[in-house]
C-alpha cells in the first residue's frame, strides 16, 4: 500500500482552505491529517469546531511576514510530502477607501509582504524541508495586468508564480477567476491558460465557487498529470455541468509554465 500524503496548507482558516481541509480529512485512505498553518489557533477552533478533535495538534500559528518564518516553516514542513499555498492579501473597503487587512498601520497585510515575500519564504522553506510538490493558488489576471493595477496585487502574485517555477520544485499553479461562495458542481468548469478568457467577458459571465477551487486543488494532489502545470480555472455562470470532470484528461492537456 502506498504511503499516505501529508499535506501542509497555509492560510488554513480561509474559506477555500476550510473546504480543502475537510476534503482531505474524509480521504483517509490517501491522506494523513493535514498540517494547517494559520494566524490564530483561536480562529481555527471556531472554523473547524466540528473536526477539531482530528485537527488539534496539527494547527500551527505562523506569521509569514515575520523574519523568522522561513526557519519555522522549514521545521513544520519536514514531515510533509506536499504544500498548498493558500495565503493571500485580504482587501477591506470602508468610506470609499480600499486597504489591506490588518489595517493597523504596520503594512503587514500589503501585497508585497503577503503575496511576494511571504510566498517566497514558503517556497524556500519547502525546498529546504524536501517537500516534493507545491500547489500554489493565485488569481487570474497576473499575465496581463499593469504593474500597479490593484495596488500591485497581480504583479506580486506573478512574481511568486515565477519564483516557484524557477525553484526547480515540482509545482502546480491554479489561478481561479472571480471567487464566490456557494456549492461546488453548479457551474460548468472551463480550464484555460494565460488569461486568455479573463478579459473576454465580465465577472458576471465567469465565476467559480471556493468549494470548487478546493476540489480542483484536491485533485491536483492526487493526479500525477497535474504536476508541473499551470492553468486558469473558470466557472460559467448559469450553465450547469453536463458531465463529471475527467481530471486526468484535463490536466494532461494543460501545459507547463505560465
Amino acid at each position: 500500500m502506498a504511503s499516505k500524503i501529508k499535506v501542509a496548507i497555509t492560510g488554513a482558516t480561509g474559506r477555500t482552505s476550510c473546504s480543502l481541509v475537510r476534503k482531505i480529512l474524509t480521504a483517509k485512505d490517501c491522506f494523513d491529517v493535514p498540517k494547517c498553518l494559520l494566524r490564530s489557533i483561536a480562529k481555527a477552533k471556531e472554523k473547524y469546531e466540528d473536526v477539531w478533535g482530528e485537527l488539534e495538534g496539527n494547527c500551527h500559528e505562523v506569521d509569514i511576514t515575520a523574519d523568522n518564518s522561513t526557519d519555522l516553516m522549514t521545521e513544520l514542513f519536514k514531515d510533509c510530502n506536499a504544500l498548498v499555498i493558500l495565503t493571500s492579501v485580504v482587501v477591506g473597503f470602508k468610506d470609499g477607501r480600499v486597504f489591506f487587512l490588518p489595517d493597523d498601520g504596520t503594512n503587514k497585510g500589503s501585497p508585497e509582504l503577503v503575496d511576494w515575500i511571504g510566498q517566497q519564504r514558503q517556497v524556500d522553506a519547502a525546498k529546504r524541508a524536501g517537500v516534493a510538490h507545491i500547489v500554489m493558488v493565485g488569481s487570474m489576471g497576473t499575465t496581463k495586468a499593469a504593474p500597479d493595477e490593484f495596488m500591485g496585487c497581480f504583479k506580486y502574485k506573478r512574481q511568486s508564480e515565477d519564483y516557484l517555477i524557477e525553484s526547480g520544485l515540482t509545482y502546480t499553479i491554479v489561478n481561479p477567476c472571480m471567487l464566490v461562495d456557494g456549492e461546488e458542481g453548479t457551474r460548468e468548469l472551463v480550464f484555460s491558460k494565460s488569461d486568455k478568457l479573463h478579459f473576454s467577458g465580465s465577472s458576471k459571465e465567469y465565476q467559480v465557487a471556493r468549494k470548487t477551487v478546493a476540489e480542483v486543488v484536491f485533485q491536483t494532489l492526487l493526479v500525477p498529470e497535474a504536476k508541473n502545470k499551470a492553468f486558469d480555472l473558470l466557472g460559467r455562470v448559469e450553465i450547469p455541468p453536463t458531465k463529471a470532470v475527467d481530471y486526468v484528461a484535463v490536466f494532461k492537456e494543460m501545459t507547463p509554465g505560465l
